[in-house]
């Protein structure tokens, strides 16, 4: 047999294969998340308990720590609502730190003090742990799920993120939510399920039909909305896939020529797996080549179009947008194929892209404890696999004292105390679901921040 050449390592160490015991977990956690007691404490709260660990919060958070999102996002009003956080604007003091500050920005954040939500997640904690206690495991595999309910709760407050406001109109939309062994959403037949909810009208319908592009429903339900309704959905925010049905009457045709809309469409990650072959090879990269729009798509979505192209495409791809494919493979439940992915990248890494992925596997990883994956040893084995270069330029770095405790330590749990007394910057900053939070020094001398996300 021939040696593997460079193509065809590529596809076969991007595809991910999960063990029996990962989708065994996977489907205990989902049923945790299914209890009407879990459901009841949830919606008790108002916001998602599982976005950080209690005792990461007790470590990481205090009166110096603020949380930046949004103000059209819609765990804002959760958080309001449920007086879990209190909405409070940058003061003059913090804003003094942050030279990097851009005031035309200010109106697209609202910053949040956080006060003590510590006793409410223990709560979520103590009632799932109870739950997985119910069911007939293995003492040693208990943790392992209590991790994975923890990542089957932000998927869904993720989804429902992402379908916001239409999930505000039906009583418990969770129940329609279909799933992956893999842990997450499948989401062309969850939206198949919620198209058929008679909870909602058929106008909503028809928008859920048009978001997500499934044409045979976008058909029928025009057809049943009456003529009197017809102009408040097209007045409506329905996603431009309507337009382009009803504008060339594409609604009368048997045949939709879907290479005329595959290109306008393709920001709507649902209508890309309609589309994506339909493409050349060339768009396909054009598209998954640019940072936003890569950035942007779901992890689903990436594994997806990977899973699509040639080898050739993905070594292109490899070239133009390294640390962003590593990013993805630093999330759950993808995490098993990050070192065989980055065995193929260090010809394209450069040393700003290595120490950016450093940075997130320590302090959004390592030390935030998300319990998901063992990335302590992971750090280890790409620190080792990295080439010279690599390692003098991060040895020059802030962040190579903490790099080199973690390295050397013997117990995994020990280090995060002496990690967070090395980092030399003066803002702290992690992200959990779509909320970045930031841990500012107010004695810093310094007035330099620097997040670890910005590059």
């Amino acid at each position: 047999m021939a040696p593997p050449t460079e193509t065809s390592t590529y596809a076969s160490k991007m595809f991910v294969i999960h063990s029996l015991q990962h989708m065994a977990c996977v489907r205990v956690a989902i049923l945790v998340c299914e209890d009407p007691e879990v459901k009841a404490l949830e919606k008790e709260i108002g916001f998602p308990m599982a976005l950080l660990p209690s005792k990461k919060l007790e470590t990481l958070l205090d009166e110096n720590t603020y949380i930046t999102a949004p103000p059209h996002f819609p765990l804002i009003h959760h958080l309001t609502e449920s007086g879990v956080f209190r909405i409070k604007w940058w003061t003059d003091e913090v804003r003094q730190l942050n030279v990097n500050w851009n005031s035309e920005k200010k109106a697209l954040g609202e910053h949040m003090h956080y006060p003590a939500c510590i006793e409410t997640c223990k709560r979520w904690e103590n009632l799932v742990k109870k739950k997985v206690i119910s069911f007939s495991i293995p003492i040693n595999l208990r943790k392992e799920i209590e991790n994975t309910v923890r990542f089957i709760s932000l998927e869904i407050a993720k989804w429902k993120k992402d379908q916001f406001p239409f999930v505000l109109k039906i009583d418990d939309v969770t129940s329609y939510i279909k799933w992956k062994s893999n842990g997450t959403i499948d989401k062309r037949m969850t939206y198949k399920t919620l198209i058929q909810c008679e909870e909602l009208d058929i106008a909503q319908r028809f928008r859920l039909a048009c978001r997500y592009c499934t044409v045979d429903e976008v058909k029928a339900f025009w057809n049943q909305t009456p003529e009197s309704d017809r102009r408040s959905v097209l007045l409506g925010n329905i996603h431009p896939f309507a337009f382009s049905l009803l504008e060339k009457d594409l609604l009368e045709k048997e045949y939709i020529d879907l290479d005329e809309t595959a290109i306008r469409f393709l920001q709507n990650q649902l209508c890309l797996r309609l589309y994506f072959n339909k493409l050349s090879p060339a768009m396909r990269h054009e598209r998954l080549a640019t940072r936003k729009y890569l950035e942007n798509l779901h992890l689903d979505e990436v594994c997806f179009c990977l899973s699509k192209m040639e080898d050739n495409e993905l070594i292109q791809l490899a070239k133009a947008r390294p640390r962003q494919l590593l990013e993805f493979f630093l999330s759950w439940p993808f995490q098993s194929a990050f070192l065989d992915v980055a065995s193929c990248m260090w010809n394209y890494l450069n040393e700003t892209e290595f120490l950016n992925l450093l940075g997130i596997i320590i302090y959004e990883r390592i030390i935030v404890e998300w319990g998901d994956y063992d990335y302590v040893e992971l750090l280890k084995e790409f620190w080792s696999q990295s080439p010279r270069a690599f390692k003098d330029y991060i040895a020059r770095d802030a962040i190579y004292p903490p790099l080199i405790s973690i390295i050397n330590s013997k117990d995994k749990n020990s280090f995060a105390s002496e990690v967070l007394k090395d980092y030399k910057l003066n803002c702290y900053s992690f992200q959990a679901l779509g909320i970045e939070f930031k841990h500012f020094d107010v004695k810093s001398k310094n007035p330099g921040i620097r997040g670890l996300n910005n590059n």
